[in-house]
């Protein structure tokens, strides 16, 4: 039991640190159910804890090749948390940049609806 544990040890010592790189498939899945959450119709709230819980959650569920007890780490688990707050910012950015946009022109045709800029 002891060597096995042994064992365990030095192989959890040599993984390699946990990141979320921009180019990894846990980072496009953060980004795409980021703008699912944020623009869905049933979100209380945009800005807080909200929208974040609401993502971790799906995270939690559906893993996207976080490694096993991830959530248990704090160190790693909050580099998942400082990237979906990210995320979360720059849509909320995004947002609000093509509301301004949208509302210079006095032609209502022309103005952006909420729902079109989720597409």
């Amino acid at each position: 039991m002891i060597s096995i544990q042994g064992r365990l040890e030095k192989m959890v010592a040599s993984a390699p640190p946990f990141q979320v790189s921009k180019d990894s498939e846990l980072y496009t899945n953060l980004v795409s159910y980021s703008n699912a959450v944020f623009f869905s119709s049933k979100l209380a709230a945009y800005k807080g804890p909200v929208a974040l819980n609401h993502v971790l959650d799906i995270v939690k569920r559906m893993r996207f090749g976080i490694p096993a007890g991830l959530e248990h780490n704090t160190a790693n688990w909050q580099k998942i948390i400082t990237t979906v707050q990210g995320i979360l910012t720059q849509i909320r950015g995004t947002v609000k940049k093509e509301i301004k946009k949208s509302i210079k022109g006095d032609d209502r045709t022309k103005h952006c609806t909420f729902m079109g800029i989720g597409i």
